[in-house]
């Protein structure tokens, strides 16, 4: 069972609305063409557990990595984050979540992530909670105790400049004011805004 369900394609009145009705509660859901925005809130709204959720897409394009790399050297975090290895990724660790691969090791092969240890512990990741040939979409998670700290910010900018060298679009979403602040200091540049939904 996956959390994220993305929607697309031709959703059909009657196939649509069945397949709507089928998806368990306790899903995030994303249309990712036209018509599905209606289906979901036609088919899912009238039982009062469907929250709509207001996202914010960014551009890659801009991204560089002489911008990165000017954040990491001003970072103290910077010295402190590595990259996740099997070892590291099969460590028990409540902020990396790899429902979208098989296993660890299918993580590490096709995937990327980074982590940062501090008072003997991880408190922060970034890493690819989804991937394709030529895409992954970013994960960040800092525990809170260490938030305001710019761990979030020496983590991304290890993960972009991964995803650039090996030219890989770094795919960023984002939900809140603090996700959005962060990409535009990373360099993307926004892109408008969108509804998704929370199936409670």
């Amino acid at each position: 069972d996956q959390f994220f369900c993305y929607l697309s394609g031709d959703f059909g009145q009657e196939a649509g609305h069945a397949f709507l009705r089928n998806i368990p509660h306790g899903r995030f859901l994303m249309a990712g063409t036209d018509g599905w925005n209606s289906a979901v809130q036609a088919v899912l709204s009238a039982d009062d557990k469907l929250i709509p959720i207001k996202r914010y897409m960014y551009s890659s394009d801009s991204l560089s990595i002489a911008h990165l790399d000017k954040l990491a050297s001003n970072n103290p975090n910077t010295p402190h984050i590595r990259r996740f290895d099997v070892a590291s990724a099969s460590a028990d660790n409540p902020f990396l979540s790899l429902g979208a691969f098989e296993s660890v090791e299918d993580f590490i092969g096709r995937g990327i992530g980074f982590y940062m240890q501090k008072d003997d512990k991880v408190v922060g990741v970034a890493y690819s909670s989804l991937v394709c040939s030529n895409a992954i979409e970013i994960s960040i998670i800092v525990e809170p105790d260490y938030y305001r700290q710019g761990i979030a910010t020496a983590l991304s900018c290890q993960l972009l400049k991964w995803c650039i060298e090996h030219h890989l679009a770094p795919h960023w979403d984002a939900a809140n004011e603090e996700s959005c602040q962060l990409a535009e200091k990373l360099g993307y540049q926004p892109q408008g805004e969108y509804m998704a939904y929370f199936y409670k």
